[in-house]
């Protein structure tokens, strides 16, 4: 008997892409699934859309107050009855083999809490691929990497974030009733956070696989949160890591969250400055000076601008969707 998954899908006036997303997941060549869709207030056709379908598969909610995306998941995943629980974006799209692979994972591997690819497609508006991104180097030889959570903290001060959206994520239930939901204090990182706290009790398998396709256009969620926010997550999520890495490691893992990870929001902060967002610029300043020298920062940010600067006049292509390591 195949274990029943949850697919748990949050939509918020999502009628652009959330009939592409929803035909995605009923085209999945694993069959013994349910999509919970929380469709939390939205204001334009997406509850009209969501009534067209008749797939007994498909179980829609509409939550009597908005929730926001962390509360809408964390409702659908109180809905749900799956032994896996699935994440998902309302404007991304599955592969037909995504869940058939991860639940092979979670079956071949029962002692891991949850599961994600590090790979994934980039895709625009319209659907057209804008490139992809490539397993981490440590997967060349390994399609399913276990690790734990000391391995962990290593991969992630040398590549950034591994998990590239919600859309990535499958999840044991055993481990949800262990480690707790997506945790509502958070707006960005949640899918990042949960995956910590998961793997600080049970080990976590990476994918070299591309599962899905990630939609880049202007509306989606990352888009509408607040930077200096992002900024105020990351460095918390880096802090925590940190006590997991060597002794040894302090004087890299100090520079190497500088040269990336600061240097991530310093660009964040100039852009918003020159566009006249002084108020963002502002809060984003005022959060990496809390980790790192301004100064420091702005020596950074001219070498890396230099960098860029070199790398167009010799035609150099640069990664569409880059670990921190390429940037460096």
């Amino acid at each position: 008997m195949q274990p029943l998954v949850s697919v748990c899908m949050p939509v918020w006036n999502g009628q652009l892409y959330v009939a592409e997303a929803i035909d995605s997941i009923l085209r999945q060549t694993y069959g013994n699934f349910e999509l919970i869709v929380q469709n939390d207030q939205s204001t334009d056709a997406t509850a009209a859309i969501l009534e067209r379908y008749s797939d007994p598969r498909l179980r829609v909610e509409c939550n009597t107050r908005q929730l926001g995306q962390v509360g809408a998941v964390n409702r659908a995943i109180e809905r749900a009855s799956g032994h896996f629980l699935r994440f998902f974006s309302h404007d991304d799209r599955m592969l037909a083999h995504d869940l058939e692979t991860m639940v092979r994972c979670c079956v071949e591997h029962p002692e891991i809490g949850a599961c994600f690819s590090t790979c994934f497609r980039g895709i625009d508006e319209n659907g057209r691929v804008l490139a992809t991104r490539a397993p981490i180097s440590e997967q060349a030889n390994a399609p399913v990497l276990i690790i734990s959570i000391e391995t962990m903290a290593q991969l992630v001060y040398k590549y950034g974030g591994l998990v590239g959206s919600l859309s990535s994520l499958m999840v044991a239930r055993q481990a949800l009733e262990h480690c707790g939901a997506f945790n509502p204090q958070l707006e960005v990182h949640v899918d990042w956070e949960l995956c910590q706290r998961i793997a600080t009790r049970y080990p976590i398998a990476l994918l070299a696989e591309e599962l899905c396709e990630i939609r880049v256009h202007a509306g989606q969620y990352t888009h509408r949160i607040d930077p200096a926010q992002g900024a105020r997550e990351t460095y918390a999520l880096l802090d925590e890591l940190a006590q997991h890495l060597p002794p040894d490691s302090v004087v890299w893992r100090d520079a190497y969250r500088c040269r990336a990870h600061s240097l991530r929001y310093f660009r964040s902060a100039v852009r918003a400055l020159l566009r006249g967002h002084v108020g963002t610029a502002r809060a984003l300043f005022a959060e990496i000076a809390r980790h790192d020298h301004l100064a420091v920062m702005l020596r950074v940010y001219a070498l890396y601008v230099g960098r860029r600067l070199r790398q167009r006049l010799r035609h150099q292509s640069v990664p569409r969707f880059p670990y921190a390591c390429d940037q460096l």
